[in-house]
């Protein structure tokens, strides 16, 4: 029978002995292998790591060397004249 070596905390170990205590397991290997037996194939089942994707890189298109730059377009938007200033503008002028 092959032999395989645990090493557990003291807390777990607390545990360990309480388990053995209410399953009537004998010592910890009995412990191990009911624990095995019991719930190995519902872990190896449902045990389901996530890998992280790398972050995809945003490619922009390199524009031709001949090709014309964009120009941005431009609105013209109405001149709005402030009352007070043109109230005042008269003023203004005569000094």
């Amino acid at each position: 029978m092959p032999q395989a070596r645990v090493t557990i905390s003291d807390e777990l170990d607390i545990l360990a002995k309480k388990l053995i205590q209410t399953t009537g397991c004998g010592n910890h290997g009995s412990l191990y292998g009911l624990l095995l037996t019991r719930y190995g194939s519902h872990l190896s089942q449902t045990w389901h790591v996530t890998t992280f994707e790398e972050p995809k890189r945003l490619i922009y298109p390199i524009p031709e060397p001949n090709s014309k730059p964009v120009q941005p377009e431009y609105t013209e938007h109405p001149e709005v004249v402030d009352p007070v200033i043109a109230r005042i503008s008269g003023l203004v002028d005569n000094f």
